[in-house]
This record gives C-alpha cells, sequence and structure tokens, in this order.
C-alpha cells in the first residue's frame, strides 16, 4: 500500500493520557497507537449502484 497523506485526529485529554500510558507500558511510539486506533474506526462501506458515484463511501464506526 502506498500513501503520502496525512490526518489531523483530535483526542480527548483523558484518551490522550491513556493511550500516552499504554505507549509507554508497550514501550510504543504514540502514533502507532493513534494509527490503529484510526484504522480499526474506519470502516469501508459499498458505493451506491449509481452510474454517477464518484468515489467510495466510509462509515466511521
Amino acid at each position: 500500500m502506498k500513501t503520502a497523506g496525512q490526518i489531523l485526529v483530535t483526542l480527548s485529554d483523558e484518551l490522550l493520557e491513556n493511550l500516552r500510558a499504554q505507549a509507554r507500558e508497550l514501550n510504543v511510539p504514540l502514533r502507532w497507537l493513534v494509527a490503529g486506533l484510526v484504522c480499526d474506526t474506519f470502516d469501508p462501506v459499498e458505493p451506491p449502484n449509481r452510474q454517477d458515484a464518484q468515489c467510495s463511501a466510509r462509515h466511521v464506526a
């Protein structure tokens, strides 16, 4: 998979502190945990059966 894109993620203070603690405990970068959270949140949805549909939609779980 080739990508050069970036996203901006906004986390609550409580979630950020929990993720920081977990990152320290697991000895992994915080960004890995945030990336995993983002990947687990998006669920691809098939586009509608229309000829003019230009891109597939995404559903946030």
